[in-house]
């Protein structure tokens, strides 16, 4: 299947002023959380030697839920010699669902491209920490972490740079379809981007590897209880969370496997009973204070 990937432009915003037709416009550089959209977070950069945070949280603002701009000239002007870091707040939740999100993301350095979002997600993530130290960004990589985790790229319709620049519009694409395998596609993205979260958070020292073997079959039990994920039978929005002793225990067996020299993709681990899951609550997203346009800290 092919879908229609829109592109997202970088955010431009005139200063208040005058309003004169000389005013100076502004450009920011949009991040977004996603597992899905998350709001509350707090998204920092470094750039070289440049440090520094957006001019907001992930907003919940109409038309870019789950993102932060950043004004600073060099991010916006080169953002792919940045790294990104997405850090939870007390506040931060996932808007589709509610559900608190404690789990801090990772954008690689090489990711993020000019003129366009970038998304930070437990995919990223998982990309990241697989990356050796120095070493930037690359598809190889990341298709590698997509092997493991049991999605299949070239079934999406779209490249590996496209789905992890926009994550959320290529899942939107795919539910737009309003077909069966697209259906299904959307719904292993999502409910694997929810359990790597879940997986990460309780095994920090972990390896990519094992992370990602483990919540591939964590997520094909999720699936297998909730077809219809992140819904239920009856149209109800809903989530699951893998306790924590859970995810350590499949994903100890996994690395065990690696350790006896077991391929990836014959690793076949225990997954304990999936928890029943929880009924959400979506957040319905605001309009941007009045007179910013929507521009956050500008």
């Amino acid at each position: 299947m092919k879908i229609k990937l829109l592109t997202a432009s970088v955010a431009a915003v005139l200063l208040a002023g005058c309003g004169s037709d000389s005013d100076p416009v502004v450009k920011t550089y949009s991040v977004q959380a996603y597992d899905p959209a998350v709001i509350d977070m707090k998204v920092s950069y470094t750039c070289g030697e440049l440090t520094g945070e957006a001019d907001e949280l992930t907003t919940n603002y109409k038309g870019m839920v789950g993102q932060a701009r950043i004004s600073h000239v060099d991010v916006v002007t080169a953002p792919h010699e940045c790294e990104f870091v997405l850090s939870p707040t007390e506040t931060s939740r996932d808007s589709s669902n509610g559900k608190p999100i404690t789990t801090e993301y990772t954008i690689p350095q090489g990711l993020a491209q000019v003129d366009g979002l970038v998304t930070g997600s437990p995919f990223t993530t998982l990309i990241a920490s697989s990356l050796e130290d120095g070493e930037v960004y690359s598809p190889e990589v990341a298709e590698k972490v997509f092997s493991d985790l049991g999605i299949d790229i070239n079934a999406i319709g779209v490249s590996v740079d496209e789905l992890l620049l926009n994550t959320e519009q290529v899942v939107q694409d795919l539910q737009a379809q309003e077909d069966e395998g697209a259906s299904a596609i959307a719904t292993q993205l999502i409910a694997t981007a929810n359990v790597v979260s879940d997986v990460i958070k309780a095994n920090p020292e972990a390896s990519p590897e094992s992370i990602s073997v483990a919540a591939k079959a964590i997520t094909e039990e999720v699936i297998r209880a909730n077809p219809d994920y992140p819904k239920s039978e009856t149209g109800e929005v809903i989530y699951v969370t893998i306790p924590a002793e859970d995810t350590q225990k499949v994903v100890g067996d996994v690395q065990d496997a690696i350790d006896a020299g077991t391929p990836t993709d014959e690793i076949k681990p225990d997954v304990p009973t999936i928890p029943e899951p929880e009924v959400g609550e979506p957040i319905d997203p605001v309009d941007p204070p009045t007179g910013s346009g929507g521009s956050g800290g500008n």
